[in-house]
C-alpha cells in the first residue's frame, strides 16, 4: 500500500509539471511572436541556504525516516544560470543526522537491539537543474517555474553513540568514558579488519552521493530570488548508522579495539536484554543508506546579457 502510495504522488507530480511545462512553452511562443528584444541570459546567484535533515538506515522503519528525527541544516548556494533552461548548482551544507531503536520500542527486536547515533555530516555538492518550461529573470512571463536537479556530492559523516557507564554490566575501566558521545568507526564494532572478517573493510569516512529531487524558483526582483526544494541523497555505504552486518565475537571486537567496543556494538544488556549470539543479524547490509534535505534559498543575482555580469 505505501508503495502504491509513493507510485501514485509521483504520477500526480509529473503530470502536474508536464502541465505546467506546456503552459510555459505556448507562453514562450506568443512572447517569442511578439518582440525581437529577447536576449540570451546569464547569471550568478549567492545566498544562505537553510533547511533540515533526516537519514534512513538500519535505525529507522518502513520506507520513510523518522520525522523527530529531523534536524536543522545551513550552508550557502551559489548557481550559475547558464540559459533559461539549465542551471548550475552548488551548495556547501552542515547538519546532523541521527537515529535510535527507542523510536521503535514496540518492536521486540528493535527494543532488545537498543542501538542509536548521531553524525555531523558536511556536505559539498554540484547539481544541474533544469528549469521546467524556462525560466528568466528580467521577464516577469517567466519570473517563475518548477524544476528538477541531479548532481554529485561529497560528504563527510562521523557516527557517534552516547555511552552511560553502568558498574553492574561494564568494565570498570570504562568509568573514564561515562557520559560521552564516543567516535564508532574506530572502535570496528562489526569486526572490520579482524583476521576472521578480513573481507570486511572499515569504512570511510568520506563519501559520495547522488543528490536529486525536485523544487520551485521565483524571481523577486532582477536581484533577488528564492527557491524551496526537498531532495534525496543516494549513498554508496551503509554505515551512516554504524550498522550493516551481524553480531560478532566479544574476543574478535575487543581484540581488534578494546573493551569500549564490546560494550557498544551489543547494547542489549543495557535495557536488560539478553545479548545477540555471534552470527545474529545486527543490521541488513542488502540496502545502502539514504539521507534527505529540504531547504530554501534566497539568493542575490548578478545578471548578464551582453556577456558582462552587473549588480
Amino acid at each position: 500500500m505505501t508503495k502504491l502510495k509513493t507510485i501514485t504522488f509521483l504520477l500526480t507530480a509529473f503530470i502536474f509539471i508536464d502541465s505546467q511545462a506546456q503552459g510555459r512553452q505556448d507562453a514562450a511562443k506568443v512572447f517569442k511572436s511578439g518582440s525581437s528584444r529577447t536576449k540570451r541570459e546569464t547569471s550568478v546567484e549567492f545566498g544562505p541556504y537553510l533547511g533540515v535533515i533526516n537519514y534512513k538506515g538500519d535505525l529507522t522503519k518502513g520506507f520513510f525516516p523518522a520525522f523527530n528525527e529531523t534536524r536543522p541544516t545551513a550552508g550557502i548556494a551559489i548557481k550559475f544560470n547558464l540559459n533559461s533552461d539549465i542551471t548550475f548548482k552548488t551548495t556547501a551544507l552542515y547538519g546532523r543526522i541521527g537515529g535510535t531503536d527507542q523510536n521503535y520500542s514496540d518492536d521486540p527486536f528493535r527494543s532488545r537491539r537498543n542501538l542509536s547515533f548521531r553524525s555531523n555530516m558536511v556536505e559539498v555538492s554540484g547539481q544541474f537543474e533544469y528549469n521546467i518550461g524556462g525560466f528568466h529573470q528580467t521577464n516577469s512571463l517567466f519570473s517563475s517555474c518548477p524544476y528538477l536537479f541531479l548532481g554529485v556530492s561529497f560528504f563527510r559523516h562521523n557516527p557517534q553513540a552516547y555511552f552511560a557507564y553502568n558498574p553492574a554490566i561494564h568494565d570498570p575501566s570504562l568509568e573514564r568514558f561515562n557520559d560521552q558521545w564516543i567516535n564508532l568507526q574506530p572502535l570496528a564494532t562489526e569486526g572490520q579488519e579482524a583476521t576472521k572478517f578480513n573481507d570486511r573493510k572499515r569504512y570511510s569516512l568520506a563519501q559520495l552521493s547522488i543528490p536529486f529531487g525536485v523544487g520551485f524558483k521565483q524571481a523577486l526582483s532582477e536581484q533577488w530570488g528564492w527557491a524551496i526544494e526537498i531532495g534525496a541523497r543516494k549513498t554508496f555505504t551503509d554505515y551512516l548508522d554504524d550498522v550493516s552486518t551481524d553480531y560478532v565475537n566479544d574476543q574478535i571486537v575487543g581484540g581488534q579495539s578494546t573493551s569500549l567496543a564490546v560494550a557498544l556494538k551489543d547494547r542489549a544488556p543495557e535495557v536488560n536484554k539478553i545479548k545477540f549470539e555471534p552470527g545474529e543479524l545486527r543490521g541488513n547490509s542488502k540496502t545502502k543508506d539514504w539521507y534527505f534535505i529540504a531547504g530554501v534559498t534566497f539568493t542575490y543575482r548578478i545578471i548578464s546579457t551582453s556577456g558582462c555580469f552587473h549588480f
